[in-house]
Parts: structure tokens; C-alpha cells; sequence
């Protein structure tokens, strides 16, 4: 996975990270999300780890994107 994500990162900056896995993620992938998308992947992580919501936003996606897209800063 870390020679994959150095790749990617090569491929797109001509030169490596560094740091660790934590890192190499967030500039190769999270970074690369638009806003709102890294908006819904958290709000949907979090209503899993803390209620049985997710369930729901995962069932109702176009009420999941009217809340994030009402929530935007």
C-alpha cells in the first residue's frame, strides 16, 4: 500500500512523501476529495460509530447530501 501511495504521489508531484502511512493517505487520497464529499464520508462515519443513524444515511443518501450540502461552510 505505502509503494502504491509513494506512485501516486510521484506520478503527480514528480518527487515522494515523506512521513508514514497516516500522511501518504491524506495527501494521495483525502486531500484530493472535493469538500463536500470529505464532509459526507466524516458525517457518515461518525453517526456509525455513534448511533444507529448511519443506517439511515447510508438508505437515504439524498437526505445525507441535503445535509451536508445545508451544513457547508
Amino acid at each position: 500500500m505505502v509503494l502504491y501511495l509513494q506512485l501516486l504521489s510521484f506520478i503527480e508531484s514528480g518527487r515522494f512523501e515523506k512521513g508514514g502511512m497516516r500522511n501518504l493517505i491524506h495527501k494521495a487520497l483525502w486531500s484530493q476529495l472535493p469538500k463536500q464529499e470529505r464532509k459526507l464520508l466524516l458525517v457518515i462515519h461518525l453517526s456509525m460509530l455513534f448511533s444507529n443513524a448511519g443506517h439511515s444515511l447510508i438508505i437515504e443518501p439524498d437526505t445525507t447530501w441535503a445535509y451536508v450540502l445545508n451544513n457547508a461552510d
